[in-house]
Parts: C-alpha cells; structure tokens; sequence
C-alpha cells in the first residue's frame, strides 16, 4: 500500500527500508532567502554603496525631511502650495544637498530641475578633469549686487544660495552656503579618491566576488530544483498509476465504489505535488533575485555606475515590490486552489 502524507513529500513506492536523503534543503532555503533578500533591491538601501559613503563623503550631510521642510516654508511666506519645488543635487550617485526654486512655467523644463542639472553637470565636470586634493579650493563670497552667498571651486561659479533654500534648511543664507561649501569639498575628495587605479582595482575584486557568491548561490538553487523537479514527476508517475487502479476499480463490474484508500493516496500525490511546484517557483523567483541584487550592488561600488543603481532604486523597487507581490500571490493561488481540488476528492 502507497503511504499518504499532506503536506510534505512522502517516500516512493519502493524506498521502503532505503536509507534516508539527507536533509540538505533544511538550511538551503534561508540561506537562499537571506542571501537574494540582502542582495535584492527591495530589501534595503544598497549596502555597496553605503559602505562607500561611510568613507566620509555623506557620512555628516544633513538628513532632510523635504515634505515637512516645504511645508513649513510655504505656510512662513504664504505661498500657494505648488509655488516651491525643490530637488536633491547628486554627484556619483550620491545625494549631496538640496536646492529650491519657484515653480516655473507648466509644460517646461522646472527652475529647479534647471539649477540642479547646471551644479551637476560642473561638479561632474571637475570630478572627471581630475586635480590635486591638496590644491582644492572651495570658496563662499557674497555677492555684492544681489547680497547672496556664492560658492565656487577652483575660482569656478557652482551655485549661489538663496533665500528659499536658506528658509528650507532653517539656517541663515551664510551659514548654509558655508555648510554646502564643506559637503561639496568632501565629496569633490571622495569622487576624484574613488577614480584612482587602487581603489578601482580594489572594488573590481569585491564586484567579482558579489557576482561569484550569487553565481553559486543560483547554482545551488538550480540543483534544488532539479531534485525537485525529478520528485515531482515520481509523484505525477504515482499519481497516475493510482488514477489507472481507480478507473480499474471503476470499471470493474463486482466492485461497487472505489476503495478510500486509494482515494486517500491519490489526494495525498496531488497535495505533494502542488507544494513541490511552489517550491520549484519559489527557487526560481530566489534566483532571478540573486542576480539582479548582485548586479544592483555591484553597480554601487563604482562612480561611474553609482547613478545606474540609484536609478534601480528609485524607479525600480516599486514595480518590484509589486512584482514580487503579484508572483507570491498567484504561486500561493496556485497551491491552494491545487489543495481544493485535493479535498474535493476526498469528499
């Protein structure tokens, strides 16, 4: 008699007094999960490059709230609620400061997305030229027509500071520009530390080693579903050779019913089957995760790539999310309408 089991996968007809496998999946699937949900994009700030950052370049740069912030300053100048916009200027893919501006005019370009796109494009612009750290100077002065701090690098115009982005740290106009003159400093060492052969060098190596880690970790998961794989089709091989003793039983003209036994055994082939194919699905979604980690945080640690990752984290990890939602869900759809159709036999 063919042995039933609910929920787990049971021995094959056969295995009887066989020595048992060794129970290698018992720790595989967290490590697996631990492993892709680390690596995936949406489970956290990318550690790549915020072990970078700890190097000193936004280590100490003011963490803004910018809904409250904005809030704030509209409600100070009793301004209309869509009149100030304000946006992250980023160097390497880093967040460095904000700036505002008022909103511009609808169907263009925002002042804002403007000023921002002009600071980045000179910081960008000096990071690749390449200087001496040591000669690097960054300076504040104020301007004599318009009263406003205006900070330069190297004798270059970056940005002057006005009164809606003092007003929107709640710092006074001098006191911010000095703030920001220090942030650009820091940053402007790291990004031209981060472009010399040692530190590429150094973080090729650990790029190699991510990939290599979510390269066998996907092999790893890649033979679990082979086992898998193979265990379910010896139950569909089972399943269908109780389905040919139950039509035999059927057609038989002494017999009156089918045995429950049989019943029994064939729901139980069925209820394994469907975990097993959750599980098969469940490794591939852990594979696709391991390597789109591995590359999202291999992207974070080079500057030249930086802005590639943030732009997976930003634009990405809500459609993942939901992605990742809709996937589970319908795997679990799946193994529990399979788990109906297994209690309707048996009634």
């Amino acid at each position: 008699m063919l042995r039933s089991c609910e929920w787990c996968p049971a021995p094959l007809t056969g295995t009887v007094g066989r020595p048992k496998p060794r129970k290698t999946g018992s720790l595989l699937w967290p490590l697996l999960f631990g492993a892709s949900f680390a690596l995936s994009p949406i489970g956290g700030p990318a550690w790549g490059q915020e072990a970078a950052e700890n190097n000193g370049t936004t280590s100490n740069l003011p963490l803004l709230n910018r809904l409250d912030a904005l809030e704030e300053l509209r409600q100070a100048l009793s301004l209309p609620t869509s009149s100030i916009q304000a946006e992250a200027v980023t160097l390497d893919g880093r967040r460095l400061f904000v700036v505002t501006a008022p909103q511009g005019d609808p169907g263009s370009l925002p002042p804002v997305s403007q000023r921002v796109r002009s600071i980045e494009q000179t910081l960008h612009q000096l990071a690749s030229a390449g200087f001496d750290p040591e000669a690097l100077q960054v300076e504040v002065t104020l301007d004599g027509q318009t009263n406003q701090p205006v900070i330069r690098v190297n004798g270059r115009h970056l940005l002057t500071i006005t009164s809606l982005d003092a007003q929107f740290q709640g710092a006074q106009p001098m006191d911010w520009a000095e703030q920001v003159a220090g942030i650009v400093e820091e940053a402007l060492r790291t990004s031209q530390r981060e472009r010399q052969p040692p530190f590429l060098r150094r973080q090729a190596v650990i790029a190699l080693g991510i990939l290599a880690v979510a390269g066998s970790l996907s092999q790893l998961c890649q033979r679990e579903r082979r086992r898998l794989q193979q265990k379910r089709a010896a139950l569909q091989t089972e399943y269908q050779a109780i389905q040919a003793e139950v039509q035999e039983h059927l057609a038989g003209e002494e017999q009156s019913g089918v045995d429950p036994v049989l019943v029994e055994q064939q729901a139980g082939r069925k209820r394994q089957e469907s975990y097993l194919e959750l599980q098969i699905r469940l490794l591939r979604l852990v594979q696709i995760s391991l390597w789109v980690g591995g590359v999202e945080v291999s992207l974070g640690l080079f500057p030249q790539t930086r802005p590639l990752q943030r732009f997976f984290l930003v634009s990405l990890r809500g459609p993942l999310l939901r992605l990742v939602g809709v996937g589970l869900a319908t795997y679990g759809s799946v193994w529990l309408s399979g788990l109906g159709r297994v209690d309707l036999m048996l009634g």
